[in-house]
């Protein structure tokens, strides 16, 4: 997904630990030198060789630190630009798919999924690579020098594959189902932020605290198991280290008693051993990545996968439904036909639950009707052009967004005339200066919605489509809210039941047992 934005960053990483390749080796070398000398009794030839060991590892420790931290600091910037890729790529998808992503899968993806993706370019890729590159070159050096010690060290390098066919697999399916269970335990906490007046109005605090502890309860379980398999990986790992690095001090030194190997190559032998280890299990452990990181690649393409392509300006004032049908756990539309000239005001009434806030989602694409179709403004509603919201298409809903941006920002943001804002504003009975420097977030929720109608009449939007806007409005707001409907004399859709729309002149419509009619 991101392989231009990391092939670079990718090569450096790669390059930058290769880089180790020759300076792993160049030391082993040294030091069994610097053995052969002590045991020679060169007192000058140890001092030299030992004052270049140190000048090495100095000069190495160095300079690789400070590449580091430039490969660090281009990486961040690679992975932020990636990041900005993906936050358009969702930005420019459906609204169906938006209108039902839930948060917690959503933060799931940009999270662990974009981590595992961008790590398996800038870090696991070149690793693995060079991984295998060190255990080839490694291992190859001491075959050349002894075929019987390489051999044999590559072969008990070898072992450190048990622990991750043991349990790797445990270990996936056990990730996968933590995530799933995080994901609703996220959305299942975000709801009652959303609801806490509902749950305190209903008595609901028991049930809704129950659900939770239903949903931590298998979290506990599931976690649980991740957390053994984890830890016996671990525990295997570590018992494997000791056996490894003890038995082949002990293999070494069998060697070099019995002639099978000169001390020089039994020194560089067990000095290159852990390095050749480190290499072969970093290997296998990089190596499940792969298919984690194809996973995650996956679930991030479904939102590229599921962008709506993008349809030309509005080309007819209507907006039409032929034969739509919806329903949840009940039907909601019932083979809906109507045709609403938007030459014209038009009012949609009907009682709680009749289905009003469904008939919007449907409009704009939030939801997909399960018969028939319908177009706003000649195009349907899954297909409808992003860049038409919202210089074409006003929506506000119910209740008013909250954003931490400023008035003057929200302005500059949606591209509004300010002096026209402003009159409006000021109608409202609001003053715009005082309004300009506030965050949304800080007002009142009759400010908000005053705002939002404000901004949504001082543009020129073909169509403007308003759900109970005169919720939280006092009643002289209410009043100038129908004078502006009323002076516009077209192209605005009212969900509401406000009797102070009565004197609008607008097509009224009645939502009533799955039916939309003339009233």
């Amino acid at each position: 997904m991101y392989k231009r934005e990391l092939q670079q960053t990718a090569r450096k990483s790669l390059f930058l630990k290769l880089l180790h390749l020759p300076y792993g080796i160049l030391i082993p070398i040294l030091i069994s030198t610097e053995v052969t000398n002590a045991l020679a009794g060169r007192t000058k030839s140890v001092l030299t060789t030992a004052a270049g060991i140190l000048a090495i590892v100095f000069c190495y420790t160095y300079f690789y630190g400070r590449l580091e931290i430039a490969f660090r600091k281009e990486k961040e910037q690679a992975v932020q630009a990636c990041k900005m890729k993906q936050y358009r790529t969702i930005f420019s998808d459906s609204f169906e798919k938006l209108y039902h992503s839930g948060l917690g899968k959503n933060l799931e993806n940009m999270k662990d999924d974009f981590n595992a993706v961008t790590e398996l370019m800038t870090e696991h890729r070149p690793m693995f690579a060079a991984s295998l590159a060190e255990a080839v070159l490694f291992g190859g050096y001491l075959c050349w020098k002894n075929p019987l010690v390489g051999i044999c060290l590559i072969l008990i390098s070898l072992l450190q594959v048990i622990p991750p066919l043991l349990v790797k697999k445990y270990i996936q399916v056990n990730y996968d189902k933590c995530r799933e269970i995080e994901g609703k335990i996220t959305d299942y906490t975000v709801s009652a932020f959303q609801g806490f007046m509902t749950i305190k109005l209903y008595r609901l605090k028991d049930w809704w605290l129950s659900h939770l502890e239903e949903l931590f309860q298998a979290y506990i379980k599931i976690g649980s198991n991740s957390i053994f398999a984890n830890r016996s990986e671990a525990g295997m790992y570590a018992v494997l280290d000791h056996v490894l690095k003890y038995g082949t001090y002990c293999l070494i030194g069998v060697f070099v008693l019995f002639g099978k190997t000169n001390l020089e190559t039994g020194i560089q032998a067990i000095a290159l051993s852990g390095s050749i280890y480190a290499a072969v299990k970093s290997a296998f452990e990089i190596y499940p990545r792969f298919v984690e990181s194809s996973r995650a690649q996956k679930r991030l393409e479904e939102w590229e996968n599921a962008s709506a392509p993008s349809t030309a300006l509005p080309t007819r004032m209507e907006i039409e439904w032929r034969g739509v049908s919806f329903s949840y756990d009940k039907p909601v539309l019932k083979n809906v036909t109507a045709r609403m000239d938007l030459t014209q005001n038009h009012i949609i009434r009907g009682e709680n639950g009749a289905g009003k806030s469904t008939l919007i989602k449907l409009l704009l694409g939030m939801e997909t009707p399960q018969s028939g179709e319908i177009s706003v403004l000649g195009s349907a509603t899954g297909q409808l052009d992003k860049t038409l919201f919202p210089s074409e298409i006003f929506y506000l809903p119910q209740k008013a967004p909250v954003f931490d941006l400023t008035v003057g920002q929200m302005l500059l943001a949606v591209t509004v005339r300010e002096r026209a804002f402003a009159q409006r504003l000021s109608q409202l009975g609001e003053d715009f200066n005082e309004f300009c420097e506030k965050p949304l977030a800080e007002m009142s929720e009759g400010q908000r919605k005053k705002f939002y109608l404000a901004l949504a009449f001082s543009g020129d939007a073909t169509l403007l489509i308003l759900d109970e806007p005169t919720n939280h409005l006092d009643d002289a707001g209410r009043k100038t809210l129908a004078e502006w409907i009323a002076q516009r004399g077209r192209g605005v859709v009212v969900i509401s039941h406000d009797s102070v729309f009565e004197a609008v002149d607008a097509v009224c419509w009645k939502l009533q047992n799955g039916g939309l009619a003339y009233v």
